[in-house]
């Protein structure tokens, strides 16, 4: 059961991923973005249907605002590239354990 349950979310977030890692080539692709559509819906996903996350997402209060700035600080950090069929960006974000370690280097860099 747990096996699958990792399968189907890497496959809804490998579509996701698709959508949010597409290079923009022209000012058209900017106005008619769809990875701000798919960012916001993987948040969803991440905030609210993922039963395994919710322990990890109510104990460091996390929302949409907080999924956002790590996600680009990923991005940044030179994760948004795809590994193994994986966009690590937003695989280090749909498990729980990348999640929580995620959050809480996040945390400790800002108490620094």
């Amino acid at each position: 059961m747990i096996f699958l349950s990792s399968v189907k979310r890497t496959f809804k977030a490998n579509k996701l991923a698709k959508r949010m890692s597409q290079p923009v080539r022209s000012f058209a692709d900017l106005k008619n973005d769809s990875s701000d559509k798919a960012r916001e819906e993987l948040f969803d996903l991440i905030l609210h249907e993922y039963d395994d996350s919710k322990p990890i997402v109510e104990e460091y209060a996390i929302d949409s605002d907080v999924l956002d700035k790590l996600y680009t600080k990923l991005i940044l950090a030179g994760a948004g590239q795809w590994v193994r069929g994986q966009f690590v960006a937003v695989s280090a974000l749909i498990f729980p354990d990348t999640l929580e370690y995620c959050v809480t280097m996040n945390n400790e860099e800002n108490v620094e």
